[in-house]
This record gives C-alpha cells, structure tokens and sequence, in this order.
C-alpha cells in the first residue's frame, strides 16, 4: 500500500528528468554546434570536410530524436542503442581524423555532443554504461588524433583535460537525476506511510468511540431492564420481558465478540448469540457455506442485528445460516419466532437488503450484503429461501423441541 503512491511519484519525477534531459540535449545541438560548424568552416580542411560535419549533424539529431521517442515512452531497445552508438562515435572520429585544425576547439563539435545523446540513448541503463560510452567516446577521439598526426605530449594533456570537462557534465546530470528519483521515492514513501498510519490512529480510535458509545447503550439499556425488574416494574414471567432479556444478552455477547481475534469475525458473532439462545433451552443450529469475505464491524451489526432479535424471540428451535462470496454475504435465520423483529433501519441501505416471510408459526428472514462494486463473480451467493432449508428444523419445532 506505500509503495503504490512511491512509485507514481518516481515514475513523475523519472518523466521530467527525461524531459530536460531531451532538452538540454536539443538546445546543446542547436545553440553550441550549429554555430561551431558555421565559425570553423574554412578550418574543416579539403576533402568536403564541412560537408561531412554537416551531414554528421543531421545524424546525431536523428538518433536524438529517436533516443527522445523511446526514452519518454519508457521502451528499450538494445539494436538502436548499439547502433546509434556506434554511428556517433564514427562520427566523431571522421571529424577528428579529417579536420586536425579544429580539435580543442567547437568546430570538433561531436565530440562534446556525444555524451548528450549517449546520455538520451542509454538513459533506462546502469550509469557504468555511460561511463563505457564516455570512455569510447575519448578513445575514438584519440585514435582520430593519431590519424590526423596531432599527438605530441601538449595534444596527449590537452585530450585528457578535454575528456574530463566533456564527459563530467553528462555524469553530473545522470547522477544528479538519479538521486533525485531516488530521494523523492524515499519522501513518497515516508509521506505515504505517516498518513498511512495516521488513518490507521483515527480509525482506531473512531473504532474505540464507537465500541464506547455502543457499550453505554447497552449498558443503560441493561440497567434500565434490571432496574424495572428490581422496582417491580417488570414481570420477569412475561414473554416480552424475557424476549428483552434475551435480546439485550445477545448484543452484550456480540459486542464482546467484536473485539475478539478469529478468522470469521460474523460467524463468531453469530456463534456468539447462538450459544446464548442455546442456553435458554433454544436448538439452535449454525452452518456456514463458502468464504465470508471482511466486512467493517458496522456492516457485520447490520446483517446480524435482525437475526439477533429472531433468536432471541424463538420459542424451541431456530436455524442460522451464513453463505458468502467476495461479493455477497447472506445470512439467514429461520425460527418458530412469534414475533416479527424490526427492520425499518436496513431500508434504503445501499448495500444491505433484507427479506422476510412468515410461515404459519416459522419466520423466516434473510440479510445480504452486496459489495458497491458492479463487477460480480461467476459464483453466486446460495439464497436460502424458507422452503428449501429448514425442512428439518420445522419438523424438529413440530416434535419434541
């Protein structure tokens, strides 16, 4: 989850550094070597000299056109790299070998130039590319002096002073891009991680709020409930009476289960409520198909808070079921309930639908939840409809309970 927004932003960073690159390499071309080719063109010698600068020129902006092209769509391609490469460098070799008067000087323009397009060309590469090109560079440079017989031991320090100044600006850049990459992926990754954890603290603690506030309500309603039953307000025999007992228990279980660390956190709530009903004298049976996938906590207390107040109104029997896809989670409870739970708060809910039927003595009642997503899998969630699940469970409540 950090890494996602760290990437995008050295992905962003990564794009603008090619983008100067490229520009730094078209203005170089235009503003440094056009004039040195204008200035120097008596110096280039016989032979069409100058012409061969020239058309050397229109090479170099060919490669650095294509170079550009291919570096800003993020591709690679070895063929063009080893090819364009070796184009440049016989460039600046021709130029050296046939024009000996203008080594040093800015009508020996390719040689400064192909560190720029070198960069442009082997930008998706390790630096020690670079470097090799950088050094192929200076040798073809060399060999051409050794051509045009230009090399005394003033010529020999005046190439290494050269080397140096035209190929330390390319590696300054590379290094320099490179660490600004690097340095904005590591402050994406330390942004996204200290907000990563600052919602991870105000959902915690908008959690532990919400577990308060619902604690003091069934605290209060628990209280008020043994108060009544204290005072004498409250007939602890009467139906009704005893359904709120029960009712109140459940929540006060669920509530507890909430907190608990299980791999099926509604199952277990569901559990929960079960085993209370079945300590009351209530058969209760709990099944559970597919793979329940996580749901926040609220979600959860929708879908269970129905089947909560059928359990606890259930006179001998009751069954639960819950079936679930990534998709799609249903719960459904059937019961010889009298008394029909209230649903009123599930309307309208985006995702949480309800359905309820009474069968004579038996109520039967579904719960499903649908993800906001409009793509659904294959496999569809079971819908247990009263008819087809608790044949058994009826014939159980019809006998001896």
């Amino acid at each position: 989850m950090v890494r996602q927004p760290a990437v995008a932003v050295a992905a962003r960073y990564a794009r603008g550094n090619a983008i100067a690159a490229v520009v730094l390499a078209g203005f170089w071309h235009v503003a440094n070597d056009v004039p040195g080719i204008v200035e120097h063109w008596s110096g280039y010698g016989p032979h069409d000299a100058a012409y061969v600068s020239v058309a050397a020129w229109f090479v170099y902006a060919g490669v650095g056109v294509v170079a550009a092209i291919l570096m800003l769509r993020g591709q690679q391609s070895a063929v063009f790299e080893l090819g364009s490469l070796t184009l440049l460098l016989l460039g600046t070799l021709i130029i050296t070998a046939q024009s000996p008067a203008v080594i040093f000087g800015s009508g020996d323009w390719a040689w400064g130039s192909f560190g720029w397009y070198a960069l442009l060309v082997l930008w998706r590469r390790p630096l020690r590319h670079l470097l090799a090109a950088l050094a192929a560079n200076g040798a073809a440079v060399l060999a051409g002096m050794v051509f045009a017989g230009s090399v005394g031991r003033l010529d020999l320090s005046r190439w290494a002073m050269s080397v140096y100044g035209t190929a330390v600006l390319q590696v300054v850049f590379a290094v320099g891009a490179r660490l600004l990459e690097r340095d904005a992926t590591r402050a994406a990754e330390s942004a996204a991680a200290h907000d990563e954890i600052a919602t991870a603290r105000r959902a915690a603690q908008q959690a532990h709020e919400d577990w308060q506030r619902r604690y003091r309500d069934t605290t209060l309603a628990t209280s008020e409930l043994l108060t009544g039953l204290a005072e004498g307000n409250l007939d602890p025999l009467d139906p009704a009476t005893q359904r709120r007992a029960a009712i109140e228990a459940a929540r006060l279980r669920r509530l507890i289960a909430e907190h608990d660390d299980v791999p099926d956190p509604l199952v277990h709530e569901l559990r929960a409520s079960a085993d209370l009903a079945s300590r009351g004298g209530i058969a209760v049976e709990l099944n559970a198909v597919g793979a329940v996938p996580e749901l926040p906590a609220q979600i959860r207390r929708l879908l269970t808070e129905a089947p909560l107040h059928i359990l606890a109104s259930a006179r001998t029997a009751a069954r639960v079921t819950v079936a679930g896809n990534p998709h799609e989670v249903c719960v459904s409870v059937y019961a010889d309930a009298d008394t029909e739970p209230d649903v009123t708060h599930l309307h309208g809910h985006e995702q949480i639908s309800v359905d309820c039927h009474r069968e004579g003595e038996h109520l039967w009642l579904q719960t499903t939840w649908r993800a906001r997503s409009p793509s659904r899998s294959s496999t569809t969630t079971p819908s247990f409809s009263p008819e087809s699940v608790p044949g058994s469970l009826a014939a159980r409540a019809s006998g001896s309970g």
